[in-house]
């Protein structure tokens, strides 16, 4: 994919006039995906950054405002890990750069989305449930969907919803909210389910129950056999780490034989 977004910048220096503005747009489509692999796939942080820059420029010489945004959304997610103040400052550049465009509801339920995200980083918990209190409130199956959001579901909003409330220290709530998520999810939604049990293992764990997290961290790797991904896969991982205590118990070991074959492992130590 890269090397695919590299190609598209390269044919803008030779782009008739008239074509400039398409084959930009179809560069900061790619540059966009390239970045999110990087970002969030391979967790490579100064590729992604060197991605969504491109994007971010391609989507200027295209003038496209709400692609431009996504881009700054998902640029607010990689300062918002180390930089809080600097995450905030992004979100607010990709809200102004969605005003600019047609009005897009689904963009702007998914910048509340990242602003939630960002908040529940900063302790914000209230500010966070109210955003995607919001989100929830207006998300529709039908509304308008561009290419390169079409990733972005309801199921994600409980996740997040849960994220915020267990940061919070409210682990009972987040437990419903998940085990509620879990219930309505789309068959086809593998990876999600994947996460949301993690989720649920991570909230056992803070619960001391390391049985029930081991039989829901075992639940999420049957998932990923169907369609396995490094970011679920990281997931269960981290929680993992938290069985520290447990580490002689019979379900921790059966479940460190089940997790780590050999494509975990090489994963692991690279």
């Amino acid at each position: 994919m890269y090397a695919h977004a590299q190609l598209g910048s390269s044919m803008l220096r030779d782009c008739p006039r008239g074509q400039q503005r398409i084959v930009s747009a179809a560069s900061a489509e790619a540059w966009l995906l390239a970045g999110r692999i990087a970002a969030f796939d391979l967790e490579q942080r100064v590729p992604a950054q060197d991605a969504f820059n491109h994007a971010l420029e391609c989507a200027g010489a295209a003038k496209e405002h709400q692609l431009a945004a996504a881009v700054l959304a998902y640029l607010a997610l990689l300062d918002g890990s180390r930089d809080y103040s600097k995450g905030s400052e992004t979100i607010r550049m990709a809200r102004a750069f969605a005003r600019r465009g047609e009005g897009c509801l689904l963009l702007n339920l998914w910048l509340d989305a990242v602003d939630a995200e960002i908040l529940t980083r900063r302790d914000d918990i209230q500010g966070a449930l109210q955003l995607i209190a919001s989100a929830e409130a207006n998300y529709r199956e039908d509304l308008p969907r561009p290419a390169w959001l079409d990733w972005f579901t309801q199921s994600r909003l409980p996740v997040l919803r849960a994220s915020a409330l267990l940061t919070g220290g409210r682990s009972g709530q987040a437990r419903v909210v998940l085990e509620r998520a879990l219930h309505d999810l789309p068959l086809q939604e593998v990876r999600q389910r994947a996460t949301i049990l993690a989720d649920l293992a991570a909230i056992s764990i803070a619960e001391r129950d390391p049985a029930t997290a081991c039989k829901l961290l075992g639940s999420a790797l049957q998932e990923l056999k169907a369609d396995s991904n490094p970011n679920s896969v990281r997931r269960i991982r981290a929680v993992r780490a938290e069985l520290t205590e447990w580490e002689t118990m019979k379900a921790v070991r059966a479940l460190d034989d089940r997790l780590y074959d050999w494509a975990t492992t090489l994963g692991a130590v690279s």
